[in-house]
């Protein structure tokens, strides 16, 4: 616009950051005087770009970057600087700590449920970052330009989620789709991180306490400081956490009581009991002389000073029961848990196999006799009749007949020597 009149129109370029400037009032402007608006359109064009989305531009142009860590800055540039974690969970769990530092570098942050750069969620940015998202998508006639909603208001943590919007539109606003409300990106991370230090939270010295919404035992509990990042409470923010996959157990806790200390009410009779035992002050008599004389008056009792009277004892002699202490109080709190973790953890080593169905129990024996709790002594076992053998058939093997040895036979020539020498030595 120029002087309120229109000049020239945005259109889809070859990229996304990219787009075409088209200058208008042919009727205006001819030859030179046309290219040279074209040529300033053009130029201021791309300086805006460059420098309201100045880091999706580093990213897009930055040569040091190699492999998977190009492959993320690309799709961090073609989603307009916000990404779900869960889109590119295999690639960022595969990216060295240089890589993750060489991005960190150039303004990207590594979020537990984005990977996001801050800097182009302020609204100059995110309007530049929405026009350009809706010229894309009008070039397929998905968007209409002059029917595109306002994004929230500047400075809302959340807002009501509504659904006439077209798809995607949230996400290049800087918020997230959470059950009916939409909540800004930034702000579901620090949410995490608060969470993350409650779940599981261990002291760090003996006297630390426990911040508020930790839970012995692991989880959390829902805490004002949490609602307050997120600017709701109640069922929505329960919707909230349902949604970024957090699971409710209900859980009974024991809350010990303080013991009640009894008061015992004084009742006329010994009020009265406690006023005559009561040493009465000394009287000062006037001596002889005109000097006061102090004397202590004596009890009558012979000397001997009265009993006390304890509060546990009343006039008439009967002790009152000493306090004790209350019962210890229960009540039902509701345990968050992130997901895969505490009760709702899977098994790692198969979870893609179903769960076996739990073994049937063999039924008792029927109960025959009366309901009241017998101890029954072992008694051995019968001893079992032994099994009668059959007796074992015996086959007469046919008898070996002894031949003589063959006069040739090898054996036979060392036995006749065997023999003449035994015959000499004897």
């Amino acid at each position: 616009m120029w002087q309120g009149t229109a000049i020239a129109r945005l259109e889809p370029g070859g990229a996304l950051l990219k787009p075409k400037v088209v200058a208008g009032a042919p009727e205006y402007l001819f030859g030179a005087e046309r290219e040279a608006v074209q040529a300033r359109l053009e130029k201021f064009l791309s300086r805006h770009i460059a420098s309201v989305l100045e880091p999706l531009i580093k990213l897009e142009e930055a040569e040091t970057l190699t492999g998977m860590c190009r492959g993320i800055a690309f799709r961090l540039v073609e989603s307009l600087g916000v990404l779900p974690r869960d889109q590119i969970a295999a690639e960022v769990k595969g990216l060295a700590q240089e890589d993750r530092a060489t991005l960190r570098a150039l303004g990207v942050r590594f979020g537990s449920l984005h990977i996001y750069v801050p800097s182009v969620l302020k609204p100059a940015a995110t309007e530049l970052r929405l026009l350009l998202w809706a010229l894309a998508r009008a070039k397929d006639e998905k968007v209409d330009l002059h029917a595109l909603p306002a994004p929230p208001g500047h400075g809302l943590t959340s807002a009501p989620f509504d659904r006439s919007t077209p798809k995607g539109f949230y996400r290049v606003c800087g918020y997230r789709i959470c059950g009916p409300r939409v909540v800004r990106i930034d702000m579901l991370e620090r949410l995490a991180d608060l969470i993350r230090g409650r779940v599981f939270w261990r002291p760090r010295f003996p006297e630390e306490p426990r911040p508020e919404g930790s839970v012995e035992g692991g989880g959390f509990t829902i805490a004002p400081e949490m609602m307050s990042l997120v600017g709701c409470s109640g069922e929505e923010f329960e919707a909230i956490l349902r949604s970024l996959d957090y699971r409710m157990q209900k859980r009974t806790v024991t809350k010990p009581a303080a013991p009640q200390s009894a008061q015992v009410e004084p009742t006329p009779a010994a009020s009265e009991l406690s006023a005559e035992l009561a040493p009465s002050p000394p009287v000062n008599e006037p001596a002889a002389d005109g000097q006061p004389q102090s004397e202590a008056i004596e009890p009558a009792t012979g000397g001997e000073a009265p009993e006390p009277v304890h509060a546990s004892e009343t006039a008439m002699g009967e002790a009152v029961p000493a306090a004790e202490p209350a019962p210890a109080l229960t009540e039902e709190i509701e345990v968050w848990w992130p997901r895969d973790t505490g009760p709702f953890r899977r098994s790692e080593r198969h979870p893609d196999r179903p769960k076996r169905s739990p073994r049937r129990a063999k039924k008792p024996p029927p109960h025959t006799g009366e309901a009241t709790a017998v101890v029954e002594q072992a008694q051995p076992a019968p001893e079992k009749a032994p099994k009668p053998q059959k007796p074992k058939r015996r086959i007469d093997a046919p008898r070996r007949v002894e031949r003589p040895p063959s006069p040739d036979s090898p054996f036979a020539v060392l036995s006749e020597l065997r023999a003449r020498l035994a015959a000499k030595k004897s």
